[in-house]
């Protein structure tokens, strides 16, 4: 069974446990492969658009040795052993190489090199860059007598940490390397080894890695690597993490005491938070990368504007103020629509270059206080030249290629890979002289051609016959449209397919001239090209369904036209009549007015809100009544007429009485449209006392065609209209030539007029086109409107 050594994680701290096995703190293979590739790629020789390292922080002078009795006794704490071990930092100072060369330690994987500017830099404490931290220093591990409180030993040793980041990995990487490199008295006894642990505390999930027990000798190396994975963070989120080394030297002779050595390393940032740029990472916040750009590198004329623009007095050079970035849209569209505006005439094949960028803090809307414009003699801008002083801006126009690739180039070279988020610090080193050539070959805006112009209606899907070409192939297409002055106001426009081709398709909400622009971006120029034509909409008139058919149920009521009230119903004086009519247009941005003819001398005009024409109406006589919607929208347009009959009755309204004789004439009878002849009719409908209706209680109805072709007998009363003007009539069901199953209206007037309408009740529930019997053939049957035949005798009273 292994031996459990307690240390303490910092001096005069609560124990945890260190397991000594070197099994146990083997990291992940994969995701220390994929650092120590990273750590690599960092390490390779840095070219123009790729990230400088500056110099280090200034040496400070190491701090001096305490005499040796007081530095025995710093630290040390009485304990069961003879002798006592005290550490503090030292003042030999050797080659730190020896930490490449000494024998290899028992970690079953290999460490990733310290980089070599930390041996450069050696003994000046914790140096960082971006994503690479590191710290070598000597100390003194000294044996003393717990009883005398005199050294009796020493071990001096190298200890070199370093920490390493990626931008694009959830987990970063911490070693220590232990290197004896001399001693005195018991600090060089036999057996010496050195045992430890790795711990990560804030952003990290990982529990402490344990190290050892590995020998503590001049030829050989302790090694230390622990993998810290990151926890889950969501979008937008950003935390922090802190890593320490905590060892001791063990040895039988004397009481092990653990080792947490200061400074501790720089705290680390990990975020979810680059814009476009879905990995978490983690970095050093503290250090302000460097982004390098070579005037005779891949983009002379980027370079050349940005040198000349810090030369100016400008911020963003190195020992200059910094830039800091800024990532909200809005934003930086304000920064590029203030620095490049669309009135800057642009060469063909060239594109506004700003600086500072559009996408920092110190932009050209953004900056406090902002500033004027700035050019140079070269930069083909219309404004002042020779402006100096770190407020304001510049502008130049610059190869558009250039512009584009170099600003990608930052965007991943930098914001991605150094994840330079919201309000981190930055600077831009312009290199080299002029006179380098571009390697991109000259790119010209593409060409764009809106289509002729074209006309059609509103509502309607109308054909938009664009093109867009570019020297690159098919340029990122959009339309845009801008409603006319004689548009009113609220109308919307859509493109088919969003607008995302060069052909297209737009619909409009209301009549006009609208003009519609086709925009073509090659993403290389900062503007796109743009062509336009004009569309104009012709208004359409509203749209009413007819309520032609048999309404057999409420399921029957159509989504469009007058759903209520519905044909032929029936209502007693003063109820009140709601007219319900939908309409549609398609014309959605029209506004309506609603006129109902109600047919007893009056109308109603309201607003159609959400596309129905409505009103309610009370009747104070008996009659069929034809209520008649009209509706206009804001252009003139008027929809269809339509209408629809009901019945009001009046049970103390009166009676009416009728007998006598008429010629049906050929064509009363569609089965037998050739009969004619003498037809006798009789009719005394009566509202009893106390009836309440619509019933009668009293009264029939006959009418029948001598020579036995046609012979109607009612059965029932539906209802029954007389009119103050003398004017009848009566519904109901009866038989025709002793079949049951057919329903009549049967009007009169004072006049000596008369009409029968039979129809098949199998048909409807009131008559329309196809009907049995009719002596007046008309498909009008209000009262007021029907033709009546005058009788050849008998007479029509009403009482």
């Amino acid at each position: 069974m292994l031996r459990r050594v307690l240390v303490a994680v910092l001096l005069m701290a609560p124990l945890v446990a260190v397991a000594p096995s070197a099994a146990a703190a083997d990291p992940a293979p994969t995701v220390l492969e994929q650092l120590r590739q990273r750590v690599q790629d960092r390490a390779a020789p840095r070219f123009d658009g790729t990230v400088r390292l500056p110099d280090p922080a200034p040496q400070q002078a190491p701090a001096a040795r305490p005499a040796a009795k007081s530095a025995a006794a710093d630290g040390c704490q009485p304990a069961g052993s003879a002798y006592l071990l005290c550490d503090q930092p030292g003042t030999e100072h050797p080659d730190p190489a020896r930490l490449r060369t000494s024998g290899r330690s028992t970690l079953a994987v290999d460490p990733i090199p310290l980089p070599e500017w930390c041996y450069e830099y050696a003994y000046r404490g914790w140096q960082y860059y971006r994503q690479d931290g590191c710290a070598i220093q000597s100390r003194t591990a000294t044996i003393v007598d717990r009883n005398t409180r005199e050294p009796v030993g020493a071990i001096n040793y190298l200890l070199a940490e370093n920490v390493f980041t990626a931008d694009d990995i959830p987990n970063f990487g911490r070693q220590a390397f232990i290197s004896p490199f001399g001693g005195w008295g018991l600090g060089l006894s036999p057996g010496t080894t050195v045992v430890g642990e790795l711990t990560c505390s804030g952003a990290c999930l990982s529990l402490p890695i344990p190290f050892g027990p590995q020998p503590a000798t001049q030829e050989s190396v302790v090694k230390a690597i622990g993998i810290f994975p990151i926890r889950t963070l969501a979008a937008g989120a950003v935390d922090y993490a802190n890593s320490r080394v905590t060892y001791t030297f063990l040895n039988p002779l004397w009481e092990p005491t653990p080792i947490t050595p200061d400074p501790a390393p720089p705290q680390i940032r990990c975020d979810n938070a680059v814009p476009g740029y879905a990995y978490v990472g983690c970095v050093f916040p503290g250090f302000a990368p460097i982004y390098q750009y070579a005037r005779s590198g891949l983009y002379p004329e980027l370079a050349e504007h940005i040198g000349d623009a810090q030369g100016s007095g400008l911020p963003g050079a190195p020992g200059t103020p910094a830039l800091h970035r800024m990532v909200d849209p809005a934003r930086q569209d304000a920064n590029g629509n203030r620095a490049c505006p669309r009135r800057y005439p642009r060469p063909a094949t060239k594109s506004c270059d700003e600086y500072p960028f559009r996408s920092t803090i110190e932009g050209a809307s953004t900056a406090v206080p902002q500033g004027v414009a700035r050019t140079f003699n070269w930069c083909t801008i219309p404004e002042p030249i020779g402006t100096t002083g770190p407020t304001g801006y510049s502008v130049c126009m610059i190869d558009a290629r250039q512009n584009s690739n170099g600003g990608s180039a930052l965007n991943t070279g930098l914001y991605q890979s150094e994840r330079v988020i919201d309000g981190d610090a930055f600077y831009i080193e312009i290199v080299g002289t002029g006179g380098g050539t571009s390697p991109f070959p000259p790119d010209y805006p593409p060409s764009v051609n809106a289509g002729p112009d074209v006309s059609g209606y509103e509502g309607d899907s109308i054909e938009l016959a664009g093109t867009a070409t570019d020297d690159n192939g098919t340029p990122t297409v959009t339309w845009s449209y801008a409603a006319g002055p004689d548009v009113d106001p609220g109308a919307t426009c859509t493109f088919s397919g969003g607008g995302s081709t060069a052909t297209t398709a737009i619909r409009c909400t209301d009549d006009g001239t609208y003009t519609v622009t086709i925009h073509g971006d090659d993403g290389i120029h900062d503007e796109a090209s743009t062509d336009s034509a004009t569309v104009r909409m012709v208004n359409v008139d509203p749209r009413i369904r007819r309520n032609t058919r048999d309404l057999n149920a409420a399921a029957d009521v159509p989504a469009l036209g007058i759903v209520s009230p519905r044909p032929w119903q029936v209502y007693q004086v003063g109820d009140p009549v709601t007219l319900t009519t939908n309409f549609e247009d398609p014309g959605s941005n029209d506004t309506h007015t609603c006129t109902i003819g109600w047919d007893d001398g009056t109308t109603s005009n309201t607003v159609a809100d959400g596309h129905v024409c409505g009103g309610a109406h009370t009747y104070q006589h008996a009659g069929m009544y034809t209520i008649t919607p009209g509706i206009t929208d804001d252009d003139g347009g008027t929809a269809e007429q339509t209408s629809v009959l009901i019945i009001v009755y009046d049970p103390d309204g009166g009676f009416a009485t009728g007998a006598g004789h008429f010629t049906s004439a050929a064509g009363s009878l569609p089965a037998n449209p050739t009969a004619t002849g003498k037809t006798h009719f009789q009719f005394n409908p009566k509202y009893l006392p106390h009836d309440t209706g619509p019933v009668p209680s009293n009264g029939k109805a006959n009418l029948k065609l001598e020579g036995g072709a046609f012979d109607f007998t009612s059965t029932s009363l539906s209802w029954l209209v007389v009119t103050q003007d003398g004017k009848t009539a009566v519904s109901g069901t009866g038989s025709v030539n002793g079949k049951a199953g057919y329903g009549f209206v049967a009007y009169g007037y004072e006049t000596g007029h008369f009409r029968m309408v039979v129809w098949d009740l199998a048909k409807g529930a009131y008559p329309t086109t196809d009907k049995i019997y009719d002596n007046s053939p008309s498909l009008e049957y209000d009262l007021d409107r029907a033709r009546l035949q005058p009788i050849d005798a008998g007479s029509i009273h009403t009482h």
